[in-house]
């Protein structure tokens, strides 16, 4: 669902460099969300996941309600989305890592990654189709909105009681 709203980017951006300080603010948040990761790595992975997807998806909508707005507070705003999606990349790869026993660990993860580089661009695709007939400012929501659904479904999520911390488990 974020890739559809990542899809109409290209429609929002008036300008080459506006597509590149969106892509900016992707990238920045990523690599900052990637380093506090290991700073919130002694907090429950519950706490984690429901805390960076609250945090992202209410950034972006702070993002989405500016998006015509004021470009600074747009951008300052999706970028902090993405810092919390940084931060859940390497805690579900570190999940990851540990939850699968080392002997199917790399066929498991490539599966994982394939899925995830083959499913992508159909986002990307339906969010360029549905701009036809959906307000491109709409579709950009549903990445916010993803982000805070995620967020209460790891709040309620069982599997995620069931891991104290990443740091817990280091052998």
């Amino acid at each position: 669902m974020v890739s559809i709203s990542l899809g109409v980017l290209p429609i929002l951006a008036t300008t080459e460099k506006m597509y590149g300080l969106w892509l900016a603010a992707i990238s920045v948040g990523t690599l900052l969300g990637s380093g506090l990761s290991t700073r919130y790595g002694n907090r429950s992975l519950r706490w984690t996941f429901v805390f960076a997807t609250g945090i992202g998806g209410l950034a972006w909508c702070v993002s989405a309600i500016w998006l015509n707005r004021n470009v600074g507070v747009t951008l300052i705003s999706f970028g902090i989305a993405w810092v919390a999606i940084g931060m859940m990349g390497i805690q579900f790869q570190t999940l990851l890592q540990r939850q699968i026993q080392s002997e199917y660990l790399g066929r498991t993860l490539t599966v994982i990654y394939a899925l995830q580089g083959m499913l992508a661009p159909f986002g990307y695709l339906f969010g360029g189709m549905f701009a036809d007939w959906i307000n491109p400012n709409l579709l950009y929501l549903i990445g916010a909105l993803t982000l805070l659904v995620s967020s209460i479904y790891f709040k309620k999520s069982s599997f995620l009681t069931s891991h104290a911390t990443l740091r817990d488990r280091v052998g």
